[in-house]
């Protein structure tokens, strides 16, 4: 297990990282078994990276495969990171794990996650001549619920902002070849599964009401993500 804990510059880290993951799951994303423990102080996510055999399994983060050091892992785009799913992403999972980056991407415009940097995403395999996925999802944060005017982690269509509904349908479309109507589809799920967790947060901040300053936060800042997203004009 990957056990978290959160300091003063971060309060209730651990409950925010829950509700996000937890909308990530609700979004039918590939996610580790994940819990939060009852005092809130801990995030606690089961290790992908080892079978319930004990074996240990492959993983490669992408500041890796772009041969890149940990300190660059901000330097790149999301371009890339398609690109490099297309170059190392076996052929039988391509097309899941595109679909996935992509709810990711959506997912992280949403709940404004500034921080899905290249070392948040990985591929994970068994034997080095074997099959290449796309790892689970892990690391989703509302960032700007500590950093207001926090941006995306790396550059989509040259800038680092958030993105508009219409440029993350060309960016599917042109980066991963997901056509207008599935990234609509996809866009609508990962929508419906934030609505989903936020309903999950208000009785958390009645039996926390430590959490209630970053919880209600969160639900603003995730409404006005939703509201980004669905406002836009008719798609498809």
């Amino acid at each position: 297990y990957i056990v978290k804990s959160w300091g003063n510059e971060y309060p209730q880290l651990a409950a925010n990282e829950y509700f996000c993951m937890t909308a990530a799951k609700l979004a039918g994303l590939s996610v580790p078994d994940f819990s939060l423990s009852e005092n809130g102080g801990l995030f606690v996510m089961k290790r992908f990276d080892t079978t319930e055999e004990g074996e240990n399994l492959g993983f490669e983060d992408f500041c890796s495969l772009q041969a890149l050091g940990t300190d660059k892992k901000y330097d790149s785009t999301y371009e890339r990171v398609a690109r490099t799913i297309k170059d190392f992403v076996s052929p039988e999972h391509l097309s899941s794990a595109r679909e996935q980056f992509f709810a990711t991407l959506v997912l992280s415009a949403m709940v404004r996650n500034g921080d899905a940097h290249l070392k948040n995403f990985g591929v994970i395999y068994r034997h080095p001549r074997g099959p290449v996925a796309l790892a689970p999802v892990y690391d989703i944060v509302t960032t700007t619920a500590y950093l207001q005017k926090d941006v995306p982690a790396l550059h989509l269509a040259g800038t680092k902002k958030w993105w508009s509904c219409k440029i993350l349908e060309k960016f599917a479309l042109q980066a991963l070849s997901l056509p207008s109507k599935q990234a609509t589809l996809i866009i609508d799920r990962v929508a419906e599964a934030v609505i989903e967790a936020a309903k999950l947060i208000p009785p958390y901040i009645r039996d926390n009401p430590e959490f209630e300053e970053i919880g209600n936060r969160m639900l603003s800042i995730w409404q006005d993500g939703i509201d980004a997203f669905t406002a836009s004009a008719p798609r498809g």
